[in-house]
């Protein structure tokens, strides 16, 4: 069974990227999803369906960005609510 939520080992592991490589894409915001926190952590963890859907978005085999991810997200939660 595939885990909710990934600490950044395994989002590196999913992206075959070593910690440091992924790291430095997360500083450069080449990574798309942002990660979260629970309550009263520091951890930060990735929704790994977050990841599959940015993994599904990538255009002529490069993933999206974090700015151009978090662009097709907020298209779709406006969809979403035109829809409702």
């Amino acid at each position: 069974m595939t885990p909710l939520l990934a600490k950044r080992a395994s989002v590196a592991a999913t992206l075959d990227m070593s910690v440091r490589a992924f790291d430095r894409a997360l500083a450069a915001e080449q990574i798309g999803p942002k990660p979260i926190t629970l309550a009263g952590s520091t951890t930060r963890l990735w929704s790994m369906s977050d990841i599959q859907d940015w993994i599904a978005a990538a255009r002529n085999g490069e993933l999206l960005d974090r700015a151009e991810w978090e662009q097709i997200k907020r298209q779709q939660l406006r969809e979403v609510k035109t829809d409702a």
